[in-house]
């Protein structure tokens, strides 16, 4: 009778102490959004915002921002456009505001005759050489930063330095100019981002011929100690046109007719380039951010002007999911505001297409704003992208396109589908899809610890079939008295024995 008295009153004891807690587990971020970034170009004082679309993220200042601009003599300051960029980005809600320190004035550079990237456009030379007097430079950043202090938030040393009509001085004197920099920038707004210099599609492919046998401008930046003057690592991703040498033989080239195809592999590769110089340079942990996207030079004035609506959108669209799902920390389109030589460019694309290319913005951030990614974008045998998600309800959701039109099967757990254009539809049976994003939904249920992944079948027939299978953690009821000291336990079982001893023969054989 004891024994089970005793063992009775353990059991309840068991019951009554509360089971341990599991530890918090990590899970991705929700997109913000800052991710979303646009370059927004020259301001005027008290003009209207002129970008209708939502973003958090305002690109590098441009237009008549830069050193040369700013500082014309020597003490003398013009901050006019600069103010116009930052009051009109925080007029319209914008969070996030970038700068790019640049162009060497001429009464400060060491090389003040040397044609530059804005002799054509200013008149002015010596803007690519350093300056030859470091104090110059920082004073300038000293009076920028002092001014503009909690009003921007990411800062660059330097804009596109691989290039030369862009940067005329070393590495070494880059790294100089950094570090002064980013001390300057620390003590005076210790909450402001400094970002590397930003380099252009060139600076980060490892077989660029133009890096040598080894490294590109970016990895022999961060081999000199430029790292160490750096809060995160940022770089240029463009659509790039197949006349280009550089992008031709590094796979990266948009096919002919098909600029749409930008905004997937070829993009990711760069980022992949990207990525693997920071690892080499025990940067891995730091983030990744696209500081000038959209077109270059030669495919805006090759391919774009061929390019359908619908194309146009497709890359729009595809160039903030890829990048999402490739988990960079911001992607800025470059630039809403640029004139591009010979022909109507307006935000996102050409001035035809404006309507389409801004209603297929406006759809993906709302597909991806607050939501969370579940693994990157990727294609299968039958060239079907799909990038899984979960969005900020808790559906499950998976992004589709493909680059040729196909009817996909979607998984029994989607049951709508909605188009770029916010048209939604039950999603039974099949569903057509092509070169323009497509979100399937999973309506009426909610996720859990798991995610869920979408595989495509390898088939090449025009049709393809996807499968779901949602991993989530399974339900297992706590054993009572988890938390239990394990000192009580022990005394509890030790007890137990000695009654079970103490009992007559016959107890102890179960009679």
């Amino acid at each position: 009778m004891k024994l089970d008295v005793l063992l009775t009153t353990g059991m309840l004891l068991l019951l009554l102490v509360p089971a341990a807690p599991k530890p918090a587990v990590a899970s991705p971020s929700a997109i913000s959004n800052t991710f979303f970034g646009i370059t927004v170009g020259p301001q005027s004082s008290g003009s209207s915002w002129p970008v209708p679309v939502p973003f958090g993220t305002s690109g590098k200042a441009t237009g008549g921002s830069y050193w040369v601009n700013l500082e014309p003599s020597n003490g003398t300051y013009n901050w006019t456009p600069l103010d116009n960029i930052v009051n009109s980005a925080r007029n319209a809600g914008i969070t996030n505001v970038m700068y790019t320190f640049f162009e060497t004035p001429q009464w400060a550079s060491s090389n003040p005759s040397q044609s530059c990237s804005a002799t054509q456009k200013l008149g002015v030379t010596g803007c690519a050489a350093p300056p030859k007097n470091i104090s110059d430079w920082n004073n300038f950043v000293t009076a920028l930063v002092t001014r503009y202090k909690g009003e921007i938030q990411y800062y660059e040393p330097w804009n596109e330095p691989d290039v030369p009509s862009e940067y005329s001085g070393s590495i070494p004197q880059m790294v100089t100019l950094a570090q002064s920099a980013y001390n300057i920038i620390k003590s005076i707004d210790p909450s402001a981002t400094v970002l590397t210099p930003s380099v252009s599609i060139g600076g980060v492919l490892s077989s660029n011929p133009s890096c040598g046998s080894s490294t590109c401008w970016l990895a022999a930046y961060l081999a000199a100690g430029g790292g160490k003057y750096a809060d995160g690592v940022d770089f240029h991703g463009k659509a790039c046109d197949s006349a280009t040498s550089i992008c031709a033989s590094n796979n990266i080239a948009c096919p002919p007719n098909a600029i749409q195809e930008c905004g997937d592999a070829p993009l990711i590769t760069q980022i992949n380039d990207a990525r693997a110089i920071m690892a080499n340079n025990g940067l891995s942990t730091k983030p990744l951010i696209n500081t000038e996207g959209g077109y270059s030079d030669t495919a805006a004035t090759k391919d774009l002007p061929n390019a359908s609506a619908d194309q146009q959108a497709a890359y729009v669209s595809r160039f903030y999911i890829t990048q999402a799902s490739e988990g960079l920390q911001t992607a800025v389109w470059f630039s809403w505001l640029q004139g591009i030589k010979g022909f109507n460019f307006t935000g996102f694309g050409t001035t035809a297409a404006e309507a389409e290319n801004n209603q297929a913005y406006r759809q993906t951030h709302a597909w991806l704003l607050g939501s969370t990614i579940e693994g990157p974008c990727s294609e299968d045998s039958a060239s079907v992208w799909t990038c899984p998600l979960t969005q900020s309800g808790g559906t499950h959701a998976l992004i589709v396109w493909s680059d040729t039109a196909a009817s996909y099967s979607p998984p029994g757990s989607y049951s709508t589908y909605q188009e770029i254009n916010g048209t939604t539809h039950q999603a039974g049976g099949t569903i057509p899809i092509g070169f323009l994003p497509t979100l399937l939904e999973s309506v009426g249920t909610t996720t859990t610890t798991g995610t869920t992944t979408a595989t495509t079948s390898r088939s090449t027939s025009v049709t393809s079939t996807s499968t779901a299978t949602s991993s989530t953690t399974s339900t297992v009821a706590e054993f009572p008295g988890a938390g239990l000291p394990a000192t009580i336990l022990l005394v509890l079982v030790a007890l137990a024995f000695v009654f079970r001893g103490a009992r007559s023969p016959t107890s102890a054989s179960g009679g």
